[in-house]
């Protein structure tokens, strides 16, 4: 009977632990993270409109790496608002491209270099 308790409240717990990350309260990457002193953000349209302003305030982030292509024809739509933004609010940015299998990576290359204007 104890045992059942025991599985019955760490079964409870996974969940609540599920539901907060799921809700974005907790982020299980941040666990794993806290021993390092400089911390970054990885950040595409997926994030949806990113607030540089607040981020900066946050003090928790010194650099971001953003997606800015995918394959030989995509850009990421919100690549180069979040690369302003980020750049007017002092944090260092990178960008990265996603690979893809549909063409060679000298047309992938091309792609990227021509959306990441350095």
């Amino acid at each position: 009977m104890k045992a059942k308790r025991i599985i019955a409240v760490l079964l409870g717990l996974i969940f609540i632990c599920c539901v907060l990350e799921y809700k974005g309260i907790i982020w299980h990457n941040s666990i794993f993270a806290m021993k390092f002193e400089v911390k970054g953000l990885d950040v595409s349209h997926y994030q949806g409109y990113v607030d540089w302003k607040t981020v900066t305030e946050t003090e928790k982030y010194q650099f971001v790496y953003m997606k800015a292509t995918e394959g030989n024809d995509f850009t990421d739509d919100t690549f180069m608002q979040n690369w302003e933004g980020a750049k007017e609010n002092g944090i260092l940015t990178g960008a990265y491209h996603f690979f893809s299998a549909r063409s060679t990576g000298e047309q992938q290359a091309d792609h990227f270099i021509s959306v990441v204007q350095l």
